[in-house]
């Protein structure tokens, strides 16, 4: 018989899976805290309030979203259930076989490493949501059928390749999936499975049920501190230069896909300029720069884009940044990331590049267009555009199921 088949009553799951108990009441706890502190997690600002994950977030102050994005389940009800679901049934296997501590270990270890492959191959991208670790937990059903581990019996056997490639089809066919962070987790699962050892069957016999609760809770506390610890070291700063740096590159290396369009002449540039209103200006009390969109020119809404023959708006979204920070920031487009209340990220439009940043020093403001590619079939038009690392944001709407029912 599968050792996946649960026969223990509730009591009995606690007390044999502290590990896994603590990790699924986290999450759903995290759920509901933002229905009742927020707007709920397909809110991308509450999302990101509670710990979702954002392209960009490379600087020691944002790592610790590295733990935390595992715990906002940023898709809603069906996410939330998804996810706790395969939580009970892949979890307690593992648990039994690793031990509560080394099973919290690896529960974050591979979500953690998600959450890295979402920062160096994703691009203009909020996500949250634990399936990177529970592909870290199928990495390791992976790697123990490889060491023919004897807890594995031919019938685990064939659940496991079954419900590895329905993942696997899902990942690839399903709209607004994380790709990056399901592939980080599956990969190191696997590798971990070779160089993290099961525990003894004389260890399993002779755990008590409050030692393995301390130790999932310091083993999460661990982590918090090593992803916390980076932004308190003298050499914070030269980290953060360095991540910035990569971030450029990668923008770099994309902006074959996200172009940079401003209205007007080729040799045109966004001019820098002192803000206009000083009053407004001394009453700003947050140090550090603010975005805010002035105007939003939709194709579909303005009447140029007969959506009877194109599936994709043209919005144009003209843009004031003010550096309120003591320092000169680099602005440059693939830096704003937008968004729709369900993830869905427009691209940029493939535009000639103007330039490729523009430094802003401080107490000044430039204004400049960014013209998006928006699916009509994939959006829900309510959007949020922000940038990663700013406390500031800005949303607009544009009610497509109006617009498109009155043509």
């Amino acid at each position: 018989m599968s050792f996946f088949v649960r026969r223990e009553n509730l009591r009995t799951f606690i007390r044999r899976f502290p590990a896994v108990t603590l990790l699924t009441l986290a999450i759903i706890v995290i759920q509901l805290a933002t229905y009742y502190f927020g707007n709920g997690p397909t809110d991308l600002e509450t999302a990101r309030r509670f710990g979702a994950i954002q392209t960009g977030d490379t600087s020691p102050e944002e790592w610790f979203r590295l733990a935390t994005y595992i715990f906002v389940q940023i898709g809603g009800t069906i996410h939330l259930l998804s996810n706790v679901a395969s939580l009970i049934i892949f979890g307690p296997p593992l648990e039994r076989i690793y031990g509560s501590a080394k099973f919290t270990f690896l529960f974050f270890a591979t979500g953690i490493v998600g959450g890295l492959f979402i920062l160096i191959f994703s691009e203009n991208v909020i996500s949250a949501g634990a399936s990177g670790s529970l592909f870290g937990l199928m990495g390791l059903y992976l790697g123990l059928m490889i060491k023919q581990n004897k807890m594995i019996d031919s019938e685990s056997k064939g659940v496991i390749w079954s419900a590895f490639a329905g993942n696997i089809i899902y990942t690839f066919l399903a709209p607004n999936i994380s790709i990056p962070a399901h592939l980080g987790g599956l990969f190191s699962g696997f590798l971990l499975s070779f160089f993290v050892h099961p525990q003894s069957f004389r260890r399993l016999a002779e755990t008590k049920w409050s030692q393995e609760v301390i130790q999932t809770a310091m083993v999460t506390l661990l982590w918090f501190s090593i992803l916390s610890f980076p932004k308190y070291l003298p050499a914070s700063t030269e980290i953060s230069g360095l991540t910035a740096e990569f971030e450029k590159m990668k923008s770099v290396e994309m902006n074959t896909f996200n172009k940079f369009h401003v209205s007007g002449n080729k040799n045109d540039s966004p001019q820098v300029s002192e803000p206009q209103n000083n009053q407004e200006s001394q009453n700003e009390t947050l140090k550090e720069p603010s975005i805010k969109i002035l105007h939003v020119n939709s194709g579909v809404r303005e009447g140029w884009i007969d959506t009877r023959e194109d599936f994709f708006d043209e919005v144009v979204l003209t843009i004031q940044v003010k550096n309120r920070s003591e320092k000169t920031i680099d602005i440059y487009p693939e830096m704003f990331i937008l968004s729709d209340s369900a993830g869905y990220t427009p691209s940029l439009v493939n535009e000639e590049l103007y330039f490729e940043s523009i430094p802003l020093p401080p107490m000044q403001q430039v204004t400049f267009d960014l013209v998006y590619a928006i699916s009509l079939k994939e959006t829900t038009g309510q959007f949020l555009l922000s940038v990663s690392g700013w406390n500031s944001f800005d949303r607009f709407n544009i009610e497509y199921s109006k617009l498109i029912s009155s043509k």
